[in-house]
């Protein structure tokens, strides 16, 4: 039974955890994941070492929250897409937000410090590994519903592929080319897309 004292208690434990996850955030962005130190996290988290500690045992203990907490964010959408009536055309006008939030992804740095120190780390490729498995199941039985078609063909996994890259390529597009035309880009998008989801 959940007391009010355990439900306060679980509700400040769940805002410190968040307060040391930002904190490493913004280290690992400044100084990429290597660089940063636990104490240089724990100042901007404002917590002791014993603190963070009793939260993440490990530096990768934090990055696999990150993983974790991009991949609920990824499902969630999708389950709302699966809802949809007409889940082509609910895909479709998702387009233009979809480019624009790969294009002002304040996280891009982030993830490319994930996927450096995944190419580098088995425990980090292990969680990475996983979760864009969970993802790219889920975009698969998403786009399959939509296709009417079987979740598990070959030419499927090779479509959910390439709208993963298209998508997440842009994050690191607008890096290399900040200056680029959204409007072209997005349009462009929607016909691949379309091209995807209707043959």
């Amino acid at each position: 039974m959940t007391t009010p004292t355990n439900r306060v208690d679980r509700d400040k434990g769940q805002a410190r955890r968040q307060q040391i996850l930002e904190a490493a955030e913004a280290c690992f962005r400044r100084r990429g994941f290597q660089g940063a130190s636990v104490a240089e996290i724990c100042k901007g988290a404002g917590v002791s070492a014993g603190h963070l500690y009793h939260f993440y045992d490990s530096k990768e203990a934090i990055i696999a929250a990150i993983v974790q907490r991009d991949l609920e964010e990824k499902l969630e959408m999708l389950e709302q897409l699966s809802q949809r009536a007409d889940i082509t055309t609910a895909m479709l006008d998702e387009i233009d937000e979809g480019v624009s939030e790969q294009l002002d992804n304040p996280g891009t740095g982030l993830m490319l410090e994930v996927m450096a120190e995944a190419s580098r780390n088995p425990k980090v490729a292990e969680m990475v590994h996983r979760s864009d498995a969970t993802a790219r199941a889920k975009l698969a039985e998403t786009v399959a519903k939509a296709k009417e078609c079987d979740p598990a063909s070959p030419q499927l996994a090779a479509e959910v592929e390439v709208m993963i890259a298209l998508f997440e390529g842009l994050s690191t597009r607008a890096i290399c080319n900040p200056d680029l035309d959204r409007d072209a880009v997005a349009g462009v998008m929607r016909r691949m897309i379309r091209h995807i989801l209707e043959t």
